[in-house]
């Protein structure tokens, strides 16, 4: 009889937890953090979408806000319509030397792990799909970003960096 009761009352609690939502218990899924960042390409401004470091550096500022104009560019489809964004793929790049066309090695003391997100650009007339790196930073917790900018010595630079082009 005792027993009956510890498994209704842990039945009750597996009920209650699922229904509200446990999942954030445990983190943000990586999945859930590229989806989140993607939805925000279009509207939020580049301290959304990339880490800066000083935040408050208006040089740095200004770079980050060169990779946005540069990652909207390229899902426009040079100046067509703005494309629905999906996330087709994240995958774990955290231990890996490199993965190209982005260099991840060396990465900064506050950069976590790093993911390569595919996703999937589609207008009516036609889908592309792109990879992009997505760190997330030691202390901000259930957040992506598409790249960190920050100073290394005296120069500024970002990370991960783009070896077929620049910003």
């Amino acid at each position: 009889m005792k027993y009956r009761y510890v498994v209704l009352s842990m039945v009750a609690l597996l009920i209650v937890l699922t229904l509200s939502g446990c999942a954030d218990l445990f983190g943000t899924s990586p999945t859930a953090m590229a989806k989140d960042l993607i939805s925000k390409l279009f509207t939020a401004p580049a301290t959304e979408l990339v880490y800066v470091k000083p935040a408050t550096d208006t040089g740095l500022i200004n770079v980050a806000d060169g990779i946005v104009d540069v990652l909207r560019e390229i899902m426009t489809y040079a100046h067509t319509a703005t494309p629905t964004l999906n996330v087709k793929a994240v995958t774990d790049y955290s231990s890996d030397a490199k993965w190209l066309p982005y260099l991840i090695t060396g990465k900064p003391d506050f950069v976590d792990k790093v993911y390569m997100v595919e996703i999937v650009a589609s207008t009516s007339a036609t889908s592309i799909c792109v990879t992009w790196p997505m760190i997330t930073v030691k202390g901000v917790a259930n957040k992506g970003f598409f790249f960190a900018v920050y100073y290394e010595g005296a120069t500024p630079t970002f990370y991960p960096l783009w070896l077929g082009f620049g910003v």
